[in-house]
């Protein structure tokens, strides 16, 4: 479980660019029910901005995807490395 909060208020909540308020806060679940599968289940709760809180979930064939990986550009140091 990964469950997060204080997020920067200069970027977005997600790649539409839809807004947050310093009231977000999201709750990441992960789940390994065998080994070619992953299931991620995303709870996003922010009362300044949504209604209610939502959910996504998702299983994910480790088998057939193509892991992502994302690096942060905030403050980066070292950006001649990630090549």
């Amino acid at each position: 479980m990964v469950d997060r909060v204080a997020f920067d208020d200069r970027v977005y909540l997600d790649q539409e660019s839809h807004p947050h308020s310093d009231k977000l806060h999201v709750i990441e679940r992960y789940h390994r029910p065998d080994a070619g599968h992953l299931e991620i289940e995303i709870t996003v709760d922010d009362p300044g901005i949504l209604a209610k809180p939502w959910t996504q979930k998702r299983v994910t064939d480790l088998a057939n995807e193509e892991i992502f990986e994302f690096i942060c550009t905030e403050n980066n140091r070292d950006v001649q490395h990630f090549r």
